[in-house]
């Protein structure tokens, strides 16, 4: 009997070193990214052309809890004025990463309908549920998320090194250093493609927002409830409870002097109309039309006039 009881709570003290352990291995986090920009090439955006908006930052301070490695990066977007969100790509400096943009119809909430052969399989319960974050955006014109992936079975890809902004923007170090950005701290997570409609006749400045959050593993992306700063997800509502899952990391921090609902960080993009000069064509014939009638006129007097005295010779 005594054999049996001590058996039994050696069976219980080590399921609850192995739970304890679990629990531990849990806490660890995805780095974030701090101190957000945008640079996007060309700046000026005219009707009918796009524009490849680079998204960086700097990484979070590394502290207890948070690894060296994510396992990606998904972001909520949103457009102002007549700006269309077309693509989202990885930095191309990161080797087995995929990415794929998903559009919101309406209020609707969006997943993606068939993964990719690449993509991990927590990514069939993704909704994009961007309607519920947008509090200030009544001039919103195009929504959707973003979702930055390494592919699944391979080693989280995500990490400062391989997303190096120091020589990878070489033609935009001067805008980076406008920006306070340490070139050789930042780091790219990737580009968001953007187009102004070409019948669009607005002018202006046009909103790109965004609210990101970094993943920390593979499994992690089945559990989207699980995320802090008061930023709820709900690609995963079978369970309610973040169970094993590690903590997701919103970014960017509040704070930042360029954030939305203390959530999404915006960027203004110049918009320029394309319309057909005005080049006096119309007002020229008019009037070449009006001196061209006086012309004949003033020479059918001429001849009249030469005609009568003709006439009295």
């Amino acid at each position: 009997m005594k054999k049996t009881k001590k058996v039994l709570f050696l069976a219980v003290l080590f399921a609850s070193i192995f739970c304890l352990v679990g629990r531990v291995n849990a806490g660890t986090k995805a780095w974030g990214i701090k101190n957000q920009a945008l640079i996007c090439d060309p700046q000026v955006l005219e009707a009918g052309k796009k524009s490849d908006c680079y998204f960086l930052g700097t990484q979070e301070t590394a502290s207890t809890g948070y690894q060296t490695n994510n396992a990606g990066f998904y972001m909520m977007i949103y457009t102002t004025q007549n700006l269309e969100l077309v693509d989202a790509k990885a930095n191309t400096n990161l080797k087995d990463v995929g990415s794929k943009l998903i559009k919101n119809s309406g209020t609707n909430v969006t997943n993606i309908s068939t993964l990719d052969a690449n993509m991990p399989e927590g990514l069939k319960n993704f909704k994009c549920d961007i309607a519920k974050y947008t509090g200030k955006t009544k001039n919103k014109n195009d929504a959707g998320c973003a979702v930055f992936y390494t592919y699944k079975g391979k080693t989280a890809a995500f990490n400062k090194g391989s997303m190096a902004v120091y020589g990878y923007l070489s033609t935009h170090q001067q805008l980076i250093t406008k920006l306070n950005i340490d070139a050789k701290e930042a780091v790219v997570l990737g580009t968001i493609e953007v187009k102004l409609p070409e019948k669009s006749n607005l002018e202006g400045c046009g909103d790109i927002c965004i609210a990101t959050f970094a993943v920390a593993t593979e499994d992690d992306w089945a559990h989207g409830d699980c995320i802090n700063n008061e930023m709820d997800s709900e690609w995963d509502t079978t369970t309610g409870a973040c169970g094993s899952a590690n903590p997701t990391t919103v970014t960017p921090a509040e704070g930042n002097k360029n954030m939305v609902d203390g959530k999404y960080f915006c960027y203004e993009l110049t918009l320029k109309s394309v319309v057909p000069q005005n080049t006096g064509t119309g007002a020229f014939v008019s009037y070449a039309i009006l001196a061209a009638g006086a012309l004949i006129a003033i020479s059918a007097v001429t001849i009249s006039k030469k005609h009568n005295r003709l006439q009295k010779i």
